[in-house]
């Protein structure tokens, strides 16, 4: 059997970075795709025959004992690899085929000389604005290349936009918290998370 040694090359996830999104980084200098990584590495639960892996996203997927063994040998803080979404992985998207993002936080990665990346925020299926910019989340095969590709896609706001936007994020905090098991106050009305996430599924 042979021994896994921690990697000689694996840049640091940055704050908030999806977990697709940093093994990508982690895998690219080797020439090898997120999930081949995670085999090479006999990370579970990709350490069997590639037609036994998981077909949900790698922030499903990888669970707290998967993110211990990848931060050690990466030499990272196990802290920076915690699941997002422990309460309810359904809220999580369901692959990594496509990418999430919001372009005006992509071209400020371009601007500050970041290496371009995914935020985990962005891969909960109840999330559709970016609260930082005031903007809706993108989706695409992969993220913007350059930083004129993020300004093609900074569109100016519609009227109907402006006027929901701030209702719209207020919305998707309430539903944050609701995962997070917290008390819900909407409209006046005190509600458990799992009474907030009953209406809203009947709801939706």
């Amino acid at each position: 059997m042979s021994i896994v040694v921690p990697l000689p090359l694996a840049p640091p996830p940055y704050r908030a970075e999806a977990i697709h999104s940093w093994l990508t980084r982690v895998a690219t200098p080797y020439s090898l795709k997120p999930r081949q990584l995670l085999h090479a590495l006999h990370v579970r639960p990709f350490d069997g025959p590639a037609l036994t892996y998981p077909q949900s996203s790698l922030e499903t997927a990888l669970d707290t004992h998967s993110r211990k063994q990848l931060a050690r040998l990466a030499r990272c803080d196990p802290s920076r690899l915690r699941r997002n979404d422990t309460a309810d992985a359904r809220c999580v998207l369901a692959n990594d085929a496509w990418a999430v993002f919001c372009p005006r936080c992509i071209l400020h990665d371009f601007q500050s000389g970041a290496v371009p990346y995914e935020r985990s925020l962005w891969r909960l299926a109840t999330r559709t604005v970016c609260p930082t910019h005031r903007c809706c989340l993108r989706i695409a095969k992969q993220l913007p290349a350059t930083a004129e590709q993020c300004e093609w896609l900074i569109d100016p706001m519609t009227e109907l936009e402006l006027a929901v936007i701030d209702e719209l994020i207020r919305f998707e905090r309430l539903v944050g918290a609701a995962r997070r098991r917290g008390i819900i106050t909407l409209g006046g009305i005190s509600l458990t998370a799992d009474s907030f996430v009953s209406i809203f599924r009947d709801l939706t």
